[in-house]
């Protein structure tokens, strides 16, 4: 009861209470804890169930795996320290995020179906470019030797391996939806599920195991190809 009084974020609302109450109401401790649990909770038990259902696909031979070699001593223990430090700047962006609607230098859509689909759409497409630009600019010789070196220290990606980064990398990739609500608003809800569609696709990428055997398009052959990257 005490914590309910003190974070009003904990008493009982509907998930819309609590989006209106996080972006205008709320302090930043209270945004800055809620978008640490949501981030760990989507990293750690949507991250295991990703790894079970991989596993069982495997059983029923509808997945393969990529690599058949264990993991590093250390590194997944390496890979979730600093995927916790990535999110500690995600949440430390979501506050940069919230001031900036505060003070009406962002703006926030209407609750429909229509800007729900659009805000989601638009933010994939722009993860992608601003995905490519970021990632182009990591692997320019400076910053591989001190930002991005840190993520491909995951030689054997796995589901962990997603938020592993420097804190600078996590800050850069962290900015999306702020460079989107720079060029148009985006509802609540679609800022709240636009994590579950990042992870989703990223883990695509580094859960080590694939449809079929590398055959086909590069865009169906997305695991093998950002495997082989690391």
């Amino acid at each position: 009861m005490q914590l309910a009084v003190k974070f009003p974020f904990l008493r009982s609302m509907s998930l819309q209470e609590m989006l209106d109450y996080g972006l205008f109401a709320a302090s930043y401790l209270e945004v800055f804890l809620a978008v640490f649990f949501y981030f760990s909770l989507l990293y750690f038990v949507l991250g295991f169930l990703v790894e079970r259902t991989s596993r069982f696909l495997v059983s029923k031979s509808i997945l393969h795996k990529i690599v058949y070699q264990d993991i590093a001593p250390g590194q997944l223990k390496r890979k979730i320290a600093y995927s916790l430090s990535s999110i500690l700047v995600f949440a430390l962006t979501a506050d940069l995020l919230v001031f900036l609607m505060r003070v009406e230098l962002l703006h926030i859509a209407k609750e429909s179906w229509k800007n729900l689909l659009l805000g989601l759409f638009v933010l994939s497409l722009w993860n992608e470019i601003h995905f490519f630009i970021v990632h182009r600019l990591l692997h320019t010789p400076r910053c591989m030797r001190q930002i991005h070196y840190i993520h491909h220290l995951s030689r054997v990606p796995t589901v962990y391996s997603i938020y592993s980064f420097h804190w600078v990398e996590a800050f850069a990739l962290g900015l999306v939806p702020i460079v989107v609500l720079c060029m148009m608003p985006l509802s609540p809800m679609t800022l709240a599920l636009y994590p579950i569609v990042s992870i989703l696709i990223n883990w695509v990428g580094h859960v080590n195991y694939r449809f079929g055997h590398a055959k086909g398009p590069s865009w169906i052959n997305l695991a093998s190809n950002h495997n082989q990257h690391h």
